[in-house]
């Protein structure tokens, strides 16, 4: 199921040992990148943890492994990203243009700590559910079925509690 580093002093190894405990494919692609895929509701995402050593942090990007944007229709979902970016107080969206990927990016500044499990535990969780909430959103401007307005419309938020 994965191939991993665990138990060095690496700070990937936490990551790794995270994705061991909750059973998500994981491959370390490097000395400086873990690649890992986990499920959302609709969607499996690639998820690439990198190493910035030269930022003292770790990177999270997240990518729905199915989800492509086409060419003509990368301004409107650029339009979009920008307008839901406005919305997020922590990571961002961006179309990656090699891949026609929307990716949810995230980092934690480590400040000369080892990265630490619940922080990661935290960042993973917040890009699986920022991804989510945004999914149908983003598969409806990719199609072409809606405008931009229409599709945020169409965005899940999940609420703690009851009013």
């Amino acid at each position: 199921m994965s191939t991993m580093i665990i138990g060095t002093s690496d700070r990937l190894g936490i990551m790794a040992e995270l994705a061991e405990q909750q059973r998500w494919d994981c491959e370390r692609l490097d000395e400086e990148e873990l690649e890992l895929f986990v499920s959302i509701q609709g969607a499996e995402l690639q998820v690439r943890v990198t190493d910035l050593a030269n930022f003292d942090a770790l990177h999270f990007a997240f990518a729905a492994t199915k989800l492509r944007v086409p060419k003509r229709r990368h301004y409107q979902m650029r339009r979009m990203l920008g307008s839901i970016n406005e919305r997020l107080w922590a990571g961002h969206f961006d179309l990656y243009p090699e891949t026609n990927q929307i990716l949810f990016r995230h980092a934690l500044l480590l400040a000369g700590q080892e990265a630490v499990k619940e922080s990661c535990e935290a960042v993973m969780a917040f890009g699986r559910k920022s991804y989510e909430n945004y999914l149908t959103s983003f598969v409806l401007v990719a199609g072409g079925i809606c405008d931009v307005e229409a599709a945020l419309k169409s965005a899940s938020f999940g609420t703690d509690g009851t009013a």
